[in-house]
């Protein structure tokens, strides 16, 4: 059995929660609640719990008060929150599992499974002291890349790009390093669309600090300063220019 503490200051949330969990998954047990941030710390004293739903924001504080406080944590955490963006952001770029208010049963049970099969307490802590110090310090951002040994953070300035191998995801890094990562390339679009990254074909998703050129033949591609060569499909060439542009 999976000892799990709620925490969340919404009663109905917390209700919700409960009622999903004894709903659908009978290996949690849940050994308790919480409403508040203190309240939150005590009963994870109390209880030594192995998962935590941690909701993000409470009147007394965010659940990453929470970690700061209790920080190296023994248990493993799956954020919940209603609407804060930069928060689902942020956790998002650390690959922590998080869960959006009202809750789906199928998104939880995937989360469950996620953390439970993927429990390895090194990255684990990691990847919570990295997402605290980006909270800390939101001007730099670090993209969590794990691999099955280990877990690499690195800045989107220094990805040049991302290749897409079935579900996987592969990232060029600007030192000669290549990290593949078990995600679709969608998530990662998603994550640094707004980080001067551009989709130029399906299965590319580049970096615009390292393009070099547009070559039209062969159905137009364009060269980056590694003098990797990537397809641009064509009907993305007028797309590419104007992002270029205002990346610049």
């Amino acid at each position: 059995m999976i000892n799990t503490i709620i925490i969340d200051d919404e009663k109905d949330a917390r209700l919700n929660t409960i009622y999903t969990i004894n709903t659908y998954c009978a290996n949690i047990n849940i050994v308790d609640t919480a409403e508040s941030v203190a309240e939150g710390i005590e009963k994870i004293k109390m209880h030594n719990p192995d998962l935590v739903l941690l909701d993000v924001d409470m009147p007394d504080g965010t659940g990453f008060d929470l970690l700061r406080k209790l920080m190296p944590v023994s248990f493993m955490v799956i954020f919940i929150t209603a609407y804060s963006e930069y928060a689902i952001k942020a956790i998002k770029f650390n690959a922590l599992d998080f869960l959006v208010k009202p809750l789906d049963p199928e998104d939880f049970l995937l989360a469950v499974s996620k953390v439970i099969n993927n429990h390895n307490e090194k990255i684990r802590i990691q990847k919570l002291e990295n997402l605290l110090t980006e909270i800390n310090t939101p001007k730099k951002l670090r993209i969590a890349l794990g691999t099955f040994e280990s877990v690499y953070f690195v800045e989107p300035k220094q990805i040049i790009r991302i290749e897409a191998n079935a579900n996987y995801s592969i990232f060029f890094i600007n030192n000669g390093k290549r990290i593949m990562v078990s995600k679709p390339l969608k998530e990662y679009v998603e994550m640094l669309e707004n980080h001067g990254f551009f989709r130029s074909h399906q299965s590319h998703f580049i970096n615009l600090q390292y393009l070099k050129e547009y070559k039209k033949q062969d159905g137009g591609y364009v060269v980056l300063t590694n003098s990797d060569i990537i397809p641009l499909s064509a009907r993305k060439k007028e797309k590419l220019i104007k992002a270029y542009k205002n990346f610049t």
